[in-house]
């Protein structure tokens, strides 16, 4: 039984490290993140998620002042871009209600996302501003394209990923591997930071997904969805398991 960053009893959690060496650990971690390489270069961040996300499992962020300064609740976030107080660098992460997981609405979640990118292309930062929208997982959707084996666990199935900026190239697919540490590479790249692994050093840092000689392309202002009213399903885990008797 592991421990939490407050010190309460918790599970533990898988970490794989650079030599490919499996372990379960506490999840109150003390490693190198990209908001440590921001903060050491003194470019402005925040993380908008509720309870601080996943900055709260970070003992030397969660322990210090930075975690108050630097994280705030998602609704933070529009105030912030109407304001014109976006940091450089943010990440925004959605209410659970809006997060897309079963058994909430995709359909509610979508309309979240729409206005808040909406909010971003009608505030005063959008000509400076690149936007990526990503899934932390699959959804459990067929993949016809096996995942590639960077290192002993892979990379996963395929998800989704949404470039969205004034400079990104219109109606462009890209053929390119990317991965959750592309973000990371992104950002290391913009901001002439150091790599934090091996692994975000060899990703790719996204940039064929720009032109930023193009002229800077206009708001493209979308409309949100009606929703079905579906029923609503209880949160009891036990209710989704189903037995065929065939």
């Amino acid at each position: 039984m592991g421990r939490d960053c407050d010190g309460n009893p918790s599970g533990t959690v898988p970490v794989l490290d650079e030599r490919g060496n499996l372990t379960r650990q506490s999840p109150c971690f003390d490693l190198q993140t990209l908001p440590d390489l921001l903060e050491g270069a003194a470019i402005s961040w925040k993380y908008y998620a509720i309870g601080g996300g996943v900055l709260s499992t970070i003992r030397h962020i969660y322990k210090s002042s930075l975690f108050k300064e630097r994280t705030a609740p998602p609704e933070q976030f529009e105030v912030d871009v109407v304001s014109g107080h976006l940091p450089a660098v943010s990440w925004l992460l959605p209410p659970e209600e809006m997060s897309e997981h079963p058994p909430e609405s995709a359909c509610q979640g979508e309309n979240w996302t729409v206005r808040t990118v909406n909010a971003v292309m009608q505030g005063p930062d959008w000509n400076s501003t690149a936007i990526f929208i990503v899934w932390d997982d699959f959804g459990g959707l067929y993949d016809h394209v096996s995942p590639p084996q960077l290192d002993r666990l892979g990379l996963g199935p395929r998800a989704a990923m949404l470039v969205i900026s004034p400079y990104a190239k219109s109606g462009h697919v890209s053929h390119t591997v990317y991965e959750q540490s592309s973000i990371l590479k992104f950002v290391e790249r913009l901001y002439n930071l150091p790599a934090l692994t091996s692994r975000d050093h060899s990703a790719s840092d996204m940039l064929d997904n720009f032109d930023f000689i193009q002229h800077p392309a206009p708001p493209f202002i979308l409309s949100s969805r009606k929703c079905p009213q579906g029923l609503a399903l209880p949160r009891d885990p036990k209710v989704y398991t189903a037995y065929d008797n065939d």
